[in-house]
C-alpha cells in the first residue's frame, strides 16, 4: 500500500518504521474517532437526537478488528480517518479540491477506497441527497449493494485484509 508507505516516511527518518506504524495507527484511530463524533454532531438535526449519536463513535472505539489491525502497524486507521474526513467535508455542503485530495490520497492507501468519492459528491451538492436519490430508488439499492465485491473476492461481505492474506 504505496499511500501508507509514504505517509509513513518522515516518521521513518527518526524512528524504526514498525514503531512509525504502530504510533501513527494510535494517533490515526484518535483522529478518526474525533471525526466521527464530529461527523455524528454535525448530522444531527435536533438536539433530542443527541443520544442516537453515540452508538457510532462507540463502535468505532470498541470494534476489535479495527483497532487490533490499526494498532499492529496496518493502514486501516489512516484509510478510516481519510474517509470518514472526506464524509465530513461532505456535510459543509462543498465539494472542494480537498475532497478530491483527500479521495486521491485514499486510492494510493487502498484503491477500491476510490468508489467513496461519488459518494461524497452527492453528499456534498446541493439540492440535498434525499431530493435527489430517494425518488430514483437508489437509495435501496446502493446499501444492499455495498458488500458485493468483498463476498466475492473472499466469500466476505466485507474484506478483511488478514482472512485475505490467508486464501
Amino acid at each position: 500500500n504505496l499511500g501508507w508507505l509514504l505517509f509513513l516516511l518522515p516518521f521513518a527518518l527518526f524512528m524504526p518504521m514498525p514503531v512509525a506504524a504502530k504510533m501513527a495507527g494510535l494517533v490515526l484511530v484518535g483522529i478518526t474517532l474525533f471525526l466521527v463524533v464530529a461527523l455524528s454532531l454535525r448530522t444531527m438535526r435536533d438536539t433530542r437526537d443527541a443520544i442516537l449519536f453515540m452508538p457510532v463513535p462507540l463502535l468505532v472505539a470498541v470494534q476489535f478488528d479495527y483497532l487490533y489491525f490499526s494498532l499492529a502497524g496496518m493502514e486501516t486507521a489512516l484509510l478510516s480517518a481519510l474517509l470518514v474526513g472526506m464524509a465530513y467535508l461532505a456535510t459543509l455542503g462543498a465539494f472542494s479540491w480537498l475532497t478530491v485530495a483527500l479521495a486521491a490520497f485514499s486510492f494510493l492507501v487502498r484503491p477500491e477506497a476510490l468508489l467513496v468519492l461519488p459518494v461524497a459528491y452527492l453528499l456534498g451538492t446541493r439540492p440535498p441527497i434525499e431530493r435527489r436519490v430517494r425518488p430514483l430508488g437508489l437509495d435501496g439499492l446502493v446499501v444492499p449493494s455495498l458488500p458485493r465485491p468483498g463476498w466475492a473476492l473472499v466469500g466476505d461481505p466485507v474484506r478483511i485484509t488478514f482472512l485475505c492474506y490467508l486464501s
